[in-house]
């Protein structure tokens, strides 16, 4: 054998001729005594054979030619008699040169067709599991080499064969592989069938062939079998059993692949021309249900198919065998990575992945505590990093996220104080994913997630004031927003019920109705764009819009009016006004709507600091009475007195959240307040400018306004002025006892 390499290029000397020359019959000779190192240099010899034989790249075979074929022969049929076959080695040489060394395996194997025949089917199997099955897994429409080489050598042979007189050894291989070797090897062989099942589950689950072939059987009743009793049934009626006996058997060949079987009887109990439901995992019990305990203590083999794609598939049809799988997938996977891969995956791919998640959830924490808190680390990266315009996915996710803890039990269930802990400590950065977001179902969403977290309840102090500022930022502006239509209703009032529920947290209800006063004073409720009213009344007719052009080109000029105790103007609010008063009647909502979920003293508290937080921007002085006897009614003689009215003026949302205050505030606290309001007012009315105006409706806010500053004074007037009413310009307006 060390001689192989002079050998080698001796033989490489002579070109192929068809008659042996003197010259070559040494060569000849030496090369047929080589077979005496057949049996421990088996796979030297193959791949030295080869090798001599892609260099003389000639299929003419001559002398040389034919002794090294004839002696690679040898060497297979001599191995192959003793169970110790070298084919898959020639194959590998053959494959990574397939164009140019497929003639040789076609003549290798027209003469010794009964070894090379069953040995590809194997190795084919193998290689497709190897490099891809472009007809079964593979979705990528370019062959890689080695399948394309693959493809070449095997089809070159067959076709070889096909015209040889082995045509019907070829096709009986075929056979023999499904009758014979295959079962052979599925019983000694662990490797052969892992790699084939997946091909196998392929071809009978794709469209639907497992279910035509049970139709077929159901309807014909050509396969039948005699039972132990000597009965003759189909075997359609030894389904059930089948699958208790055989596929669910904890010492059988099928139970490793449980999770393919059960994605199969899936398909098979949603056909429609078949009645399996009572396979079905049921309260009462079912053949699944019986064989969970066992099957939850083997170790399975990975379902053959992506698990989210096919539940992905079939949402329309029960969860019960879906739900089973994914809980098997997390038994039989102890890698903490693959747990929150299937969490991430659930959320982020599928609609209704909460059913899913919710039951998974204690599995899952059961064998990796704290992997939810990890999963949703994982969830909101993704989302974050996710393009603004991915708005489906995005959408996907804050609804599943949403729908996770929405009814009242859902703070008892596993996985919810992972969820509150890191909305609490994330709250935002789960605000920005969607609070700026062009879609409404994202955003409604989003205030859902935060909703269902009760995040407020044990957020850090110091992400109280900036989330405070996010909340009140986005109200103003969702608020801004409907004077154009460009906002829907539904966004507002579920930020409207966060920011209540918010108000369950005293401290973090302080701040954010201070920054909503904040932005109160600073106008934010007196923001109007300009809009086109006709353009709003999406449904007026084209004459009625040119009739009211001047009309709206008016009105859109000049700002809302807040009016809602006036009856004489409330039949004459147009869009704008509506949409003002509803602005200013929410925010002042925002300050007692949670009255009922907190204890009193906690909502005594909030208003006291209101007043507070009031105060201390305006500075109200007690001062002597007696200075306002020569300044009145042409002037106000404080600053203070100029910018408490001022601002009532300018912000009549002022006026109904003090109403709410003056309930539980001491009057102490107030009645200077009240004192520069009263004086501002006096003031206002008694101006040129508004005198010579020929109604008092010009100014129908200020009316308003003055009407409720008369609500603030009831405390204090006199007793014989308990009952009166005030009548003016057609306006009856009744103070309650």
């Amino acid at each position: 054998m060390n001689n192989l390499e002079s050998l080698s290029l001796a033989i490489l000397q002579y070109p192929t001729t068809k008659v042996i020359t003197q010259d070559q019959k040494p060569l000849v000779l030496t090369i047929k005594k080589l077979k005496r190192f057949m049996v421990h240099e088996k796979k030297t010899l193959i791949t030295w054979i080869v090798e001599i034989l892609r260099k003389r790249n000639k299929e003419i075979v001559d002398p040389i030619n034919e002794a090294l074929v004839q002696l690679l022969t040898d060497v297979i049929s001599f191995h192959e008699a003793i169970d110790s076959s070298v084919l898959i080695t020639f194959f590998e040489l053959i494959r990574i040169d397939a164009n140019d060394m497929a003639w040789l395996l076609n003549l290798v194997g027209e003469r010794l067709p009964h070894h090379i025949l069953p040995c590809i089917h194997h190795y084919l199997v193998l290689g497709l599991s190897n490099y891809g099955n472009p007809f079964l897994a593979s979705k990528d429409p370019v062959l890689s080499q080695d399948q394309m080489n693959l493809f070449y050598m095997s089809d070159s042979l067959f076709q070889h064969l096909l015209n040889t007189q082995s045509r019907e050894l070829v096709i009986h291989s075929l056979v023999n592989i499904l009758k014979d070797h295959y079962l052979n090897h599925v019983t000694a062989h662990t490797s052969f069938t892992t790699e084939s099942w997946s091909s196998v589950f392929h071809l009978l689950y794709e469209n639907s062939t497992a279910g035509n072939i049970f139709y077929y059987e159901k309807t014909t009743s050509n396969s039948i079998i005699k039972n132990n009793q000597g009965e003759i049934e189909t075997i359609t009626n030894l389904f059930s059993r089948w699958l208790a006996n055989v596929a669910f058997d904890p010492q059988g060949l099928i139970i490793r692949h449980a999770m393919d079987v059960m994605i199969m009887l899936d398909t098979l109990v949603y056909d429609t021309r078949f009645d399996l439901s009572h396979i079905l995992p049921s309260k009462d019990g079912s053949i699944l249900d019986s064989l969970q305990p066992s099957i939850r203590q083997l170790r399975l083999e990975p379902a053959s198919i992506d698990l989210i794609d096919w539940i992905e598939c079939r949402v329309n049809n029960d969860m019960r065998i879906p739900l089973s799988l994914l809980q098997l997938a997390l038994i039989n996977n102890d890698s903490r990575e693959y747990t929150i891969h299937l969490f991430v995956q659930l959320i982020t791919k599928l609609s209704c992945a909460n059913h899913f998640v919710t039951k998974l959830i204690p599995t899952a924490e059961s064998k990796c505590p704290g992997i939810f808190q990890q999963v949703l680390e994982n969830i909101f990266s993704k989302t974050i990093a996710i393009h603004i315009a991915d708005t489906a996915q995005i959408e996907k996710i804050l609804c599943n996220l949403a729908m996770l803890y929405e009814d009242n039990t859902s703070t008892q269930m596993s996985g919810f104080d992972a969820f509150q802990n890191y909305i609490s400590s994330h709250s935002r950065q789960v605000l920005l994913i969607f609070i700026n977001h062009p879609s409404v179902t994202c955003r409604i969403m989003g205030y859902r997630v935060l909703n269902n977290s009760k995040f407020y309840k044990q957020i850090a102090l110091q992400e109280q004031e900036p989330t405070s500022r996010l909340l009140m930022d986005v109200w103003f502006r969702h608020l801004k927003a409907r004077y154009l239509k460009q906002e829907d209703a539904q966004v507002i009032d579920i930020q409207q019920t966060l920011i209540s529920n918010c108000c369950q947290n005293a401290t973090l209800a302080k701040t954010i109705l201070s920054v909503a006063l904040e932005h109160i004073l600073n106008g934010a409720l007196e923001i109007f764009p300009v809009a086109d009213i006709n353009s709003i009344h999406q449904q007026t007719n084209l004459f009625d819009k040119i009739n009211r052009q001047d009309d709206s080109t008016f009105q859109s000029k000049k700002p809302p009016r807040f009016v809602t105790c006036i009856d004489l103007l409330k039949v004459q609010l147009d869009t704008r006004d509506k949409v003002y008063i509803d602005n200013i009647e929410r925010t002042a909502s925002l300050f007692d709507q949670f009255k009922d979920t907190i204890s009193a003293d906690e909502y005594n508290e909030i208003h006291h600091h209101i007043i507070s937080f009031l105060s201390s921007k305006w500075t109200p002085t007690s001062v002597s009475l007696t200075t306002y006897d020569d300044a009145l009614p042409k002037n106000i003689p404080h600053a203070c007195d100029i910018v408490i009215g001022n601002a009532f003026k300018d912000h009549p949302a002022l006026f109904l959240i003090f109403e709410k205050c003056i309930e539980v505030v001491q009057p102490t606290m107030i009645n200077d307040m009240i004192r520069s309001i009263l004086v501002y007012f006096i003031v206002f009315w008694n101006m040129k400018e508004v005198i010579n105006v020929p109604t008092t409706l010009t100014f129908a806010t200020q009316l308003e306004e003055t009407i409720r500053m008369t609500l603030l004074l009831k405390p204090v007037l006199p007793e014989f002025l308990e009952t009166y009413s005030i009548k003016s310009f057609g306006i009856t307006f009744d103070i309650p006892p």
